[in-house]
């Protein structure tokens, strides 16, 4: 079965490690090619409308996708951030809507769209558990991902607190934020050890990304790496029944979100170890592959 992936992340091979959706669709073709698919990615601009195959799945990020051209056995599109930029008439360009949020996914069906859930997951040849290491205490609280302005909440408490944080990422210009700078990119081969020797790595979401209930992959490659997780509310979590996240809501006290961490350490690390399990197995792209083959052979 061949597969077409048409990638949001730019075609410039140099900026390419830089975009998530980059290394989502490279794992997502690893696991696929591993079940017997023959896949080719298009990255953005690039995506001719002269191509075939049995099926066209586009990865809905940042870009928005137009009427569809080609011969294709079945079109799919994933959601998998930004539905606020989703419109149902771009949907209309599918045969199937893959939707990383149970919520979103409820909705498009009572529209009328052949909706499956199809969460975000992590890569489980970088993301898994190891026994704890000591440099966990030298790593502290860590942050991989670019500055976005007043989305970045948790972020920002933490550096308003003055938290022992590391961060990687783009665009964190400003004079409060040079002091936790490590780089501004973080190679995605190495996030796992990165995570595997740190003691929590802090997450937040965008804002119609809690509304719609979407779980970003970051929760999930940290907790297969037995990762605790500080991060924003979103009700997406709690259908995920996962012990080792702290939310803190922007209203509650940062302070005791922390404190709560600390003294309740080795609890959180202990959840986190339990979920690593359950993530490896039920949220990985190996078992999205798997669900995704099914659904196209089904």
């Amino acid at each position: 079965m061949k597969i077409l992936i048409r990638n949001p992340a730019p075609d410039d091979p140099a900026d390419q490690p830089f975009w998530g959706d980059f290394h989502f669709g490279n794992a997502l073709s690893n696991c696929l090619e591993a079940l017997g698919c023959e896949i080719q990615t298009q990255y953005w601009p690039n995506w001719e409308p002269t191509e075939s195959a049995d099926a066209l799945l586009v990865l809905r990020g940042l870009r928005a996708t137009d009427a569809i051209e080609g011969d294709f056995g079945r079109k799919l599109i994933w959601l998998i951030s930004h539905p606020d930029d989703v419109s149902h008439d771009e949907l209309q360009n599918f045969d199937t809507v893959l939707c990383g949020s149970e919520k979103h996914t409820s909705e498009l069906q009572q529209h009328g769209f052949d909706a499956h859930v199809f969460l975000q997951c992590t890569d489980d040849r970088l993301f898994f558990p190891a026994i704890r290491q000591k440099s966990k205490f030298d790593n502290s609280f860590v942050f991989v991902g670019n500055w976005r302005g007043g989305n970045r909440s948790v972020v920002g408490r933490a550096i308003t607190a003055q938290l022992p944080l590391k961060i990687w990422g783009r665009v964190w210009t400003r004079p409060a934020h040079q002091p936790f700078i490590v780089d501004d990119y973080f190679p995605n081969t190495r996030l796992g050890e990165l995570y595997r020797a740190s003691f929590c790595t802090l997450n937040d979401h965008w804002p119609d990304m809690s509304r719609y209930n979407y779980v970003n992959n970051r929760v999930f490659d940290a907790l297969a790496c037995a990762l605790p997780v500080l991060t924003d509310p979103n009700p997406g979590l709690e259908g995920l029944n996962l012990g080792g996240i702290i939310a803190v809501d922007p209203e509650d006290s940062f302070d005791d979100a922390i404190d709560e961490l600390i003294v309740n350490y080795d609890s959180y690390q202990e959840a986190a170890y339990n979920d690593s399990f359950r993530i490896l197995e039920e949220h990985s792209f190996k078992a999205r592959a798997q669900a995704l083959v099914d659904l196209l052979t089904g």
